[in-house]
């Protein structure tokens, strides 16, 4: 899996006070005969897409709660990730959109985030965050690989994962066959676990966790799942502050994409 990739690794220094967003020009990004239009031959005019990013651009401009509800078809996720990206790149922030579902963290962060830099011409940089037990640790990985005696099915998982990680950009377990749900429960010997890697150890073979989270202290769009937002502060908070930033400043916006396919939820900045 191909991911937009956070290039510079330096954290985000926002720009306070932030430039509000030009609601007009957005708006008609999505109108007939405008940028997305062009773009795509079979794009369709929705008016009330239009009139969901207005009000989701509105919400970031002031700063308050808003709450949306959408039928399928509306065309929510590029209503709200068209000024979502616009926010974070022109005012150097970042912006949390947090999913229920994986297969919706990928196409945001495969499809529309690629399709939204292109025509937006951005240089927006994105990528997904979970929680550690999801990553890989090579520390981790040559303890098992040392073990006396393995079992067929360590020796399966075992083999899996030692043609994987010299390929893998993540070291996420997402992008591993793992059908087998013995060998899920065995992927708890080889994960990064905070009680377990050594951290000195981890560093020096290259943690994947640790890249991880570099990489969101230099993306504009962070993409979760609910569990790691709703596990904030023990979870996000590590995505360390620069020296001038507070923590609650570091999620400056959050999305919310709830379980239903109606509803969406934006979340202003807890105050400094």
């Amino acid at each position: 899996k191909r991911h937009v990739a956070a290039e510079d690794t330096s954290p985000l220094k926002p720009i306070i006070p932030p430039r509000p967003l030009d609601i007009p020009a957005l708006s008609a990004l999505i109108q007939e005969g405008g940028a997305f239009d062009k773009a795509f031959p079979n794009f369709e005019h929705r008016p009330q897409q239009v009139e969901m990013l207005e009000n989701v651009a509105d919400a970031f401009n002031e700063g308050y709660h808003l709450m949306v509800e959408a039928g399928t078809g509306t065309g929510k996720s590029l209503a709200y990730l068209i000024p979502a990206v616009q926010w974070a790149v022109q005012n150097n922030t970042r912006v949390v959109i947090s999913t229920n579902t994986i297969n919706l963290q990928d196409q945001i962060i495969n499809k529309d985030l690629p399709d939204l830099k292109k025509i937006l011409k951005l240089d927006v940089r994105g990528t997904t965050l979970k929680g550690r037990g999801n990553y890989v640790c090579a520390w981790r990985v040559e303890q098992l690989r040392r073990k006396a005696a393995l079992s067929p099915l360590e020796l399966r998982l075992l083999a899996k994962i030692l043609v994987w990680m010299p390929n893998t950009l993540t070291g996420d377990k997402q992008e591993l066959f793992i059908p087998n749900r013995k060998e899920q429960y065995l992927w708890q010997q080889v994960n990064a676990n905070a009680d377990i890697c050594p951290p000195e150890r981890c560093a020096r073979q290259g943690c994947f966790f640790a890249r991880a989270r570099q990489s969101a202290e230099s993306a504009h769009v962070i993409i979760v799942n609910h569990a790691l937002l709703l596990a904030w502060p023990t979870s996000l908070s590590t995505i360390a502050p620069s020296r001038n930033t507070t923590t609650s400043s570091l999620m400056k916006r959050i999305i919310w994409k709830t379980a239903s396919p109606t509803s969406l939820a934006i979340r202003p900045p807890n105050p400094a």
